[in-house]
């Protein structure tokens, strides 16, 4: 069963709704998302709108927020005034450096909260866990237990 490409966009823009939601962007940024990365050429702002239901100013902000990120580019066809977005090249490291920023102030909001409590040691032990968890996500090598000097504000 041959599927239309306009099928598989608005599929995906499903899909990406709930990814994005997990990467701390909006469900329509995630729509949109979800569009461009299955659309081979850039796609008109209009289009975006039409097709995923979303408002104009919704597709401004939304992409705004995707451009701000390095995740899609505005492009302008030759002849043609209306904007364009399509995917960066690079945009899978820049959700990588994404969720790694998001990790890394986590991580010092963490070490924070370590600085200004006494815990049991099961507590520690649980606090120790997740910490080690964001340290994994940030590339952070993993020090003793304990606040950061790093890390705090």
């Amino acid at each position: 069963m041959k599927n239309s490409i306009q099928d598989i966009r608005l599929d995906f823009s499903d899909l990406m709704e709930a990814f994005a939601r997990g990467e701390g962007l909006s469900p329509n940024s995630g729509r949109i998302l979800g569009y461009l990365l299955m659309s081979e050429d850039p796609v008109p702002f209009s289009e975006l709108a039409q097709e995923l239901d979303i408002s104009r100013g919704g597709i401004s902000e939304n992409t705004r927020v995707l451009e701000d990120h390095g995740i899609i580019e505005r492009h302008r066809a030759s002849g043609d005034r209306r904007d364009h977005f399509r995917i960066r090249e690079d945009a899978s490291e820049a959700l990588e450096e994404r969720r790694r920023e998001r990790a890394r102030e986590n991580l010092r909001r963490l070490m924070n909260f370590r600085s200004n409590w006494v815990l049991s040691p099961e507590q520690e032990d649980r606090v120790s866990g997740l910490q080690s968890h964001l340290e994994t996500l940030t590339n952070t090598p993993s020090k003793a237990n304990g606040p950061d000097k790093d890390h705090e504000e």
